[in-house]
């Protein structure tokens, strides 16, 4: 008999050990979080705070794109809790790791990286939300 599991198995293992990653990592972001990014504040109500506004003014359905100055494939985990953070936050509004989409929202730490990732995807100002929150449109 082989020791090797059957595909669905495999793939289920997979998965849970996948989850179980991004759970840890997501729990050790909470500490960086709490104490760099939203002092005293729990962040997840600092988040859907500051996102409150543009919830109400995007319609159901719709598909945003998404930039940050803490990119999650480059300031994981604390990037990556960011992004899941704010499609939490918008839901039902899908939010896509991409800036390609009509519509991005941009969640920014830093006014002068804020600045700098508009710039890079050719993006303009459509309101600013406060706390970091602004929606963006392609520049024509």
């Amino acid at each position: 008999m082989s020791n090797d599991a059957p595909p669905r198995v495999a793939r289920l293992r997979r998965g849970v050990g996948i989850a179980a990653i991004l759970l840890m990592a997501c729990l050790s972001a909470k500490t960086l979080l709490q104490t760099k990014f939203f002092p005293g504040e729990n962040p997840v109500s600092f988040v859907e705070a500051a996102f409150a506004d543009l919830n109400t003014a995007i319609p159901n359905g719709a598909v945003l794109g998404y930039v940050s100055d803490l990119q999650p494939e480059f300031s994981f985990p604390a990037g990556a809790l960011q992004l899941v953070v704010s499609r939490y936050c918008l839901a039902p509004v899908l939010v896509k790791d991409t800036p390609e989409q009509e519509f991005v929202v941009g969640k920014f730490f830093d006014p002068r990286q804020a600045t700098k990732v508009i710039r890079e995807h050719n993006l303009r100002l459509v309101r600013n939300y406060g706390r970091g929150v602004v929606l963006l449109k392609h520049a024509e």
